[in-house]
């Protein structure tokens, strides 16, 4: 009776575990809610060396109080992991994000309409690069569409629009 009772509960365990990710539309991060639990990729569909691909991994942590995402070009030339969290003191949503090039981003995002805005300033790299701005959406497909742009000595870069496809 007792393996019995214990296989029960570890099975309505596993159940809810694997539940949709619930929100409160209180809680500043639900913007985030379309993209988070997914993973996403973006193929430029190029054989080497033209090749780019960029597979993102968004997930809630510590209880839906922030949101990792981690990514990684070409299987680990370059990856990042990036912190959102909201700052209940300034009323702002912030982010840091690291990478293996030896640099790291803070900033902050915001939602703009059907987009979340980001902007963020860029800290050890020896390129020139200062800041990053990015845009994100959702289409109606499902899709991730993310647009950025880079500043480097005081001159912003052309915007950069990729599709992301979300991997089953």
């Amino acid at each position: 009776m007792r393996n019995s009772l214990f296989a029960i509960i570890s099975s309505l365990l596993l159940v809810l575990s694997l539940a949709p990710a619930i929100i409160a539309e209180d809680n500043p991060l639900a913007i985030f809610a379309s993209y988070a639990d997914k993973n996403w990729v973006h193929d430029n569909g190029k054989s080497t060396p033209e090749r780019f691909q960029d597979i993102s991994k968004w997930r809630w942590i510590l209880n839906k109080k922030a949101i990792r995402t981690s990514h990684s070009v070409n299987d680990g030339v370059y990856e990042g992991e990036t912190h959102i969290f909201y700052d209940p003191a300034t009323k702002t949503i912030l982010m840091n994000y690291v990478t293996t090039a030896g640099f790291y981003t803070v900033g902050s995002a915001q939602k703009v309409g059907e987009e979340i805005h980001f902007h963020e300033t860029v800290k050890g790299n020896t390129g020139g690069i200062t800041d990053v701005e990015a845009k994100s959406s959702i289409t109606a497909e499902g899709h991730m569409v993310v647009s950025s742009r880079m500043k480097s000595k005081g001159a912003w870069s052309k915007w950069s629009t990729r599709l992301y496809k979300q991997l089953k």
